[in-house]
């Protein structure tokens, strides 16, 4: 008495085929190949770069040459610091025009929307201070 009729080699013998199949498509493909649609998705996951050179940006005392004062800074000015858009540099002048000036850096993760990552990118190039060192 056979352990397997015939019926069921036969499908036992389908199915393997077609797990050895599968297997050979997917180890058959490159993955290097990716389709043209996905080819944008990837590229659309990569950030900008945030700033060119940093480095050469800051001054002797760590603050870069020309910081954007947040207290005095209109939206096109805000919108140049790195990880600002034009939604957070809107609200960045909403929350200054409802609660007044900024005091230190630091106040501006009080906006919502720069929270603590925001800040550490780019509390380097932001000041309360005008040009003379003096605050506002």
């Amino acid at each position: 008495m056979a352990l397997f009729s015939r019926r069921d080699r036969t499908a036992i013998a389908i199915i393997g085929l077609l797990i050895l199949v599968g297997w050979g498509i997917r180890f058959g493909t490159r993955a290097d190949k990716i389709p043209g649609d996905l080819q944008v998705i990837r590229h659309a996951a990569e950030p900008p770069p945030l700033v060119q050179n940093p480095d050469t940006l800051l001054s002797g005392d760590g603050i870069p040459d020309g910081a954007v004062n947040i207290n005095t800074a209109g939206k096109e000015e805000l919108e140049k610091l790195p990880l600002i858009g034009p939604s957070r540099a809107a609200a960045i002048i909403a929350y200054r025009d409802a609660h007044g000036r900024f005091r230190r850096p630091e106040d501006i993760r009080r906006v919502t929307g720069i929270g603590a990552g925001i800040y550490e990118g780019i509390r380097r190039y932001i000041t309360v201070t005008d040009s003379t060192g003096k605050g506002e």
